[in-house]
């Protein structure tokens, strides 16, 4: 495929894109695909935002215990410095009330490394969530 050629062979190569870059995307080839891939990618995981230096990624539904604990030791590499805390809101998402409701994980990572960010979105997504 050339599309993948020109990024190994171009980009990667010149050190334009990093390694971990290609988890920032997937290849479909059909619509169910596309499909499926989309309600993964929200199963847990709602949006995020930053706050100074910290990420805020808003969850559907809180993780277990556990499931955070996987998740500091599998990204602990990711982050600048803390751990991955499972938090209510912010006080300065105060104003985004109809976000209110939602539980966040709140890290501090590194601001380069988008790839392992969607690693780790994709995690949350596997995790196990606490019972409603």
């Amino acid at each position: 495929e050339t599309w993948r050629r020109f990024l190994h062979n171009d980009l990667l190569a010149n050190g334009l894109i990093s390694q971990t870059d290609f988890h920032l995307f997937r290849v479909s080839y059909s619509v169910e695909e596309t499909v499926a891939e989309i309600e993964q990618f929200y199963r847990v995981f709602h949006s995020y935002r930053w706050v100074r230096e910290e990420m805020v990624i808003r969850l559907n539904c809180p993780l277990t215990v556990g499931a955070v604990e996987v998740l500091n030791e599998e990204f602990g590499s990711l982050l600048v410095r803390g751990n991955i805390v499972q938090s209510d809101a912010l006080p300065e998402e105060k104003e985004e009330t109809h976000l209110a409701h939602l539980t966040r994980l709140v890290l501090t990572p590194k601001k380069r490394d988008f790839g392992m960010i969607r690693l780790l979105l994709n995690q949350i997504n596997l995790s196990p969530t606490q019972p409603e």
